[in-house]
């Protein structure tokens, strides 16, 4: 394959990424895809985003400080997917995505991604079980899918 560390194609093979650089194991085929984000990358990449990526981790020790000073709990899982997803768009983008800047670390759009997440593997491993359960969700009003499976139709339609 070209590399001396071994990429087992069954573990790369997930649908959920499909095409992507990060489940190719042909060095040659991917490493177009690749150089794309290369320059992101380096050393001096990464010391020009510091200070962006400084201020994320600097909004959300503040906004633990304030949480911390009421007494209210905090979801610290979906706090640090906060941060993390501001500090990547900062990085990359130059500016942030606005996740820190929820109520109480629950972004609309970061939820279902957490939830989505959280069941990706599962189709893999039981696909007829999975074809069942979908196949029984697409029978349930939209009113109950948005309100209880917002991560669970997020995974069905991937899987569609």
């Amino acid at each position: 394959m070209g590399s001396k560390y071994y990429k087992h194609p069954p573990f790369y093979a997930n649908a959920a990424i499909a095409g992507s650089f990060f489940n190719d194991t042909n060095r040659k085929t991917a490493l177009p895809r690749r150089s794309l984000y290369a320059q992101e990358f380096n050393r001096d990449s990464v010391r020009r985003a510091e200070p962006r990526v400084v201020q994320c981790v600097t909004k959300f020790l503040e906004k633990l400080e304030k949480y911390a000073e009421t007494g209210q709990p905090v979801n610290m899982t979906d706090g640090l997917i906060c941060l993390m997803v501001d500090g990547v768009m900062n990085f990359m983008y130059q500016e942030p995505y606005g996740a820190l800047d929820a109520e109480n670390f629950e972004s609309d759009i970061l939820v279902p991604v957490h939830d989505y997440s959280t069941m990706l593997q599962w189709p893999t491993y039981l696909p007829k079980l999975f074809g069942l359960v979908f196949g029984a969700t697409d029978k349930l009003p939209n009113c109950v899918l948005e309100r209880f499976l917002k991560g669970f139709v997020t995974q069905r339609d991937c899987w569609d």
